[in-house]
């Protein structure tokens, strides 16, 4: 049966990670359509494209809904039999998303749903925004970021029957990792675990110098050096995303 996964998330919130582990933990021929390139950039057109705006007309949300399901018909005309397929959903509007699902899906979707802790998340985006520190930046991210933690708390319920994975805890805990990977069906293994992605050039901080050792990466203190080499930006995260933040992961700052 076609059942494609959609892993949703920030950028620099380890989703290419989350990727690469989950893909050969569920099928051994799994097709990950991030790295695919004509049958990615499909999805992407339909999934991703101007899904990113705050506030769509519902003509807008009608048209994406036509191309969400002329993108999936295809990726199930053209998926092997009995292979499972994969893909990132980087930034999406969740609304729009859920909306496509419930009235339109011509499948059934795995939706797994990735948070990072708002202080190491903060850190890697801006460092991978080669530190361009501006309101803006700030202002983008924090409403991003809201959203996804909403929905992850339970406080709007967009995505149905959707996986929460908390980077924190998926990073350090083996016996949380193989809940994740019965959860979606798949045979735990934990390989891949020690890769990291060449996807947006690797780690913010440490590209891929730590490649078949990502475990040694220390990607839960990102906020250390960060905050001690611009400290006044602890300021400009929003206020509500502390407070969402803690909620799920608990206060990790020891400042």
């Amino acid at each position: 049966m076609f059942n494609p996964i959609l892993i949703s998330g920030m950028p620099r919130s380890g989703l290419h990670a989350l990727l690469g582990w989950i893909k050969v933990q569920i099928h051994p021929h799994a097709i990950d359509f991030t790295n695919n390139g004509k049958k990615y950039r499909i999805l992407r057109a339909a999934l991703i494209s101007k899904l990113k705006k705050t506030h769509l007309k519902r003509a807008e949300i009608y048209q994406l809904k036509r191309r969400h399901t002329k993108a999936l018909a295809w990726l199930k005309r053209n998926t092997p039999n009995k292979k499972r397929t994969i893909a990132i959903m980087e930034q999406v509007n969740l609304q729009v998303l859920s909306e496509f699902e419930r009235e339109e899906a011509p499948c059934k979707i795995t939706n797994v749903l990735l948070m990072r802790d708002v202080f190491n998340q903060y850190a890697s985006f801006m460092t991978q925004k080669l530190r361009r520190l501006g309101s803006r930046e700030s202002k983008d991210f924090s409403q991003t970021y809201r959203k996804y933690a909403e929905e992850f708390l339970g406080k709007t319920e967009y995505l149905e029957d959707k996986i929460l994975v908390k980077y924190n805890q998926w990073f350090v805990d083996k016996s949380y990792r193989k809940k994740i990977i019965e959860k979606l069906g798949g045979v735990f293994t934990d390989a891949n675990l020690q890769q990291v992605p060449a996807a947006g050039g690797g780690s913010s901080f440490d590209k891929q110098y730590y490649q078949h050792k990502a475990q040694e990466m220390k990607v839960l203190e990102r906020w250390r050096p960060f905050f001690k080499e611009y400290p006044n930006c602890l300021g400009n995260i929003d206020s509500k995303c502390i407070e969402l933040s803690n909620q799920i992961f608990g206060n990790i700052l020891d400042i």
